[in-house]
């Protein structure tokens, strides 16, 4: 019964409407200036319907990625999470929560499962929200909003991984420590790291032979995640056209770009040719990599707060 009331009072803690507002505003305010940039490119102005569809629905797909079901699911994931241990100890309640009879691996645990329910509800929201989003700020007619809705069980997937790994992330970090701040940074920090700035960093390494069997293509999250995304995407049958696959390839690695970039045929309305997938480690051992990252941390954070001292 008490780990049941600490699941459902951290569901309840970020389950009100305020919180779904505020986040459903940092949700779709970047995606509100993606899509005016989009309405300006020349291209897509003077494309055929079908086409010009194909590229939104591409846009829909990199933004889940980098985005949707990426940076802002995970960093809300570390918020959350984050909070597990280091809000209670700096609130004084800590004590009071993990007196005996409630064992500390039981509160803990009972707090990540809270989270797991967020996590899946956040996810579908985030999807559906999303989709709505796009359509609305680019005025697209309800046919484009039903084929869009093909990448939902995609991005629900996806969200959830990413939840996981930097929930236990954040879960590992908040039993080392009682400042939520500590906790915070350097978890979005490795988020940021792995959606964005590793990417040149892979670019240098593989250009110069470094990269692949070595430590780095082994703590490349970026492509990992990529990886999986890719391979989520082609399990649910959502095709993506090579120009976004070129754009998913500079921002993961998955694909191997070509050297003059992706041909388009402009007068038939069609793109020339499919990207080839980079094939350092399989989806399994991707895959394999996330969850076992998700174990050690939480099974971590597990150790060190049934070691900390609480006073």
């Amino acid at each position: 019964m008490i780990n049941f009331a600490v699941t459902q009072m951290v569901v309840k803690k970020y389950l009100t409407p305020k919180v779904i507002i505020l986040y459903l505003i940092v949700l779709c305010a970047p995606l509100f200036f993606m899509t005016q940039g989009i309405q300006d490119i020349p291209f897509l102005k003077t494309s055929v319907l079908e086409l010009k569809t194909e590229y939104i629905f591409g846009f829909l797909l990199f933004s889940g990625f980098v985005w949707v079901s990426g940076a802002c699911i995970g960093i809300f994931s570390s918020l959350i999470c984050s909070s597990f241990v280091a809000e209670e100890a700096s609130d004084k309640t800590l004590l009071l929560m993990v007196s005996k009879p409630v064992s500390r691996t039981g509160f803990l645990l009972s707090k990540f499962t809270g989270f797991l329910i967020l996590a899946l509800i956040y996810s579908v929201l985030s999807a559906f929200a999303s989709i709505y989003a796009i359509t609305s700020f680019l005025n697209l007619d309800l046919l484009t909003f039903f084929r869009m809705l093909q990448a939902v069980p995609s991005l629900i997937g996806f969200s959830i991984l990413v939840s996981l790994f930097f929930g236990s992330l954040g879960v590992f970090f908040s039993s080392l420590t009682s400042s939520k701040l500590k906790v915070v940074v350097p978890v979005i920090g490795i988020l940021v790291f792995s959606f964005f700035v590793f990417a040149p960093v892979r670019g240098i390494a593989r250009d110069n032979g470094i990269y692949s069997g070595q430590v780095l293509e082994f703590t490349d999250l970026g492509y990992d995640f990529g990886n999986l995304y890719v391979s989520i995407l082609k399990m649910n049958s959502v095709k993506t056209i090579p120009f976004i696959q070129s754009m998913l390839g500079m921002v993961t690695g998955v694909y191997k770009i070509p050297e003059h970039m992706v041909r388009i045929d402009f007068d038939q309305g069609f793109i020339l040719e499919n990207l080839e997938r980079e094939s350092y480690h399989s989806v399994s051992t991707s895959f394999a990599k996330l969850f076992l990252a998700v174990f050690l941390f939480l099974g971590s954070g597990v150790f060190y707060f049934k070691k900390r001292d609480i006073h």
